[in-house]
């Protein structure tokens, strides 16, 4: 199929998208947002999820974008889709693409690593397509999270992609090492909305609501709580935070499938009274529930490059993150915050100690570095104009191959 428009004007974006309460999901949504309000037709196909309809409407009277959603649940990332699954979305796909008719997009991005599986239908219009790796199942893609034959089949589709966009170096190099040219990925970061994360005073009234005292030091928490997240480190470690720490508390907010765990864990917790488990937090509350906290924990055991660590940065917090790749990165090796052996409780206990005791002056010098970070580095508008220039290229270059 050869298309003649003299500039990118139409992108389709596959993906995961709000209102599921997910990172990716976000930071999906912030580059859709990024790439209309520069101009942009973006079209979303998406799954569905609760609150859907209200937020499509709102979605396309405020923004403008036209959110298609397939009509199936929403498939977990960690297992290879069925083979009705895959006959079902890259049906829908193939549909949506032949009623676009002469108004076909010039582009297609897969927004997250689990929809690799559609490229070949995305190809098979004639359509570049840019392949987004930010999680699962790339993070965990030599570490048997799937099948070897799937294995193989999910690099294969991410081989195929004419454009790789990493969340983190660590990922850039594991496409790499799949095969990747070097000049064919880039790192694109989740990029922070500074005008909602940045310190602010204490939302005073979010407090009394959480029943929590003034000059409390608040250790925070946020994930869709899957057992990757390791929240129960968290829970395990805090015993020994809590008995020597009476001016801590532990506000852990997030539900998924360890949300009963999480429950049980803090139930049969000699400190029960100093946890708050608030459940899901609208990401536009985030920032109130934030500027609560001093210490933020990522205790996960493999992740992209979380967005919410980057938030919790950008409001001031010290992060206390896993020595995972993801963490060491946000962390800059310790220079932007502090890192623990990933899965040992023992050891975050002792970090999390050290961070509370740790003198004014050093832990403004952290929270500064990490803030003149994010905002030389990793802002929103710094990155949706790499990400603008990104698809403006590799679409110029798919153009001079027609």
């Amino acid at each position: 199929m050869i298309r003649i428009n003299n500039r990118l004007r139409n992108i389709v974006l596959m993906c995961i998208y709000p209102p599921l309460l997910d990172g990716s999901a976000y930071s999906n949504f912030e580059f859709a947002r990024g790439l209309s309000e520069n101009g942009y037709g973006v079209e979303v196909i998406a799954y569905p999820c609760e609150g859907w309809r209200e937020y499509d409407k709102w979605s396309e009277e405020a923004l403008g974008i036209r959110v298609y959603r397939i009509p199936i649940k929403y498939v977990y990332e960690g297992e290879p889709p069925t083979q009705e699954n895959l006959d079902a979305v890259s049906g829908f796909i193939s549909d949506f693409l032949k009623s676009k008719n002469g108004d076909m997009p010039d582009i297609a991005v897969i927004g997250h690593d689990s929809w690799a599986w559609y490229e070949p239908v995305l190809h098979g219009f004639g359509l570049p397509v840019i392949q987004h790796l930010r999680g699962t199942p790339t993070r965990a893609i030599n570490n048997g999270i799937y099948p070897e034959k799937e294995r193989m089949r999910f690099i294969n589709h991410v081989l195929n992609a004419d454009h790789i966009i990493a969340i983190a170096d660590h990922f850039r190099d594991l496409a790499i090492s799949f095969g990747v040219s070097p000049e064919d990925v880039v790192t694109i970061r989740n990029g922070v909305d500074t005008s909602l994360f940045h310190p602010n005073v204490r939302n005073n009234e979010l407090q009394k609501e959480l029943e929590i005292e003034e000059g409390t030091n608040i250790i925070i928490h946020a994930s869709n709580l899957y057992p990757v997240k390791r929240v129960l480190d968290i829970v395990e470690s805090a015993d020994r935070v809590l008995s020597e720490r009476d001016d801590v508390v532990y506000l852990i907010a997030g539900e998924g499938p360890d949300t009963e765990k999480l429950h049980h864990a803090v139930r049969s917790s000699s400190f029960a009274d100093k946890f708050r488990l608030p459940g899901k937090v609208p990401h536009y509350r985030m920032p109130d529930y934030m500027n609560l906290g001093r210490v933020f924990i990522l205790a996960s055991e493999s992740e992209g490059y979380p967005r919410v660590a980057l938030e919790a940065q950008a409001c001031g917090l010290h992060l206390i993150a896993s020595d995972m790749p993801a963490g060491i990165e946000c962390t800059r090796n310790g220079e932007l915050g502090t890192n623990y052996r990933m899965g040992d409780p023992d050891d975050l206990a002792e970090k999390t100690l050290s961070v509370l005791g740790m003198d004014e002056k050093t832990f403004e010098e952290t929270k500064e570095r990490a803030l003149d970070y994010i905002s030389s580095r990793c802002t929103f508008e710094k990155e949706i104009s790499r990400y603008i220039s990104c698809l403006e290229r590799v679409y110029e270059s798919a153009k001079s191959c027609i």
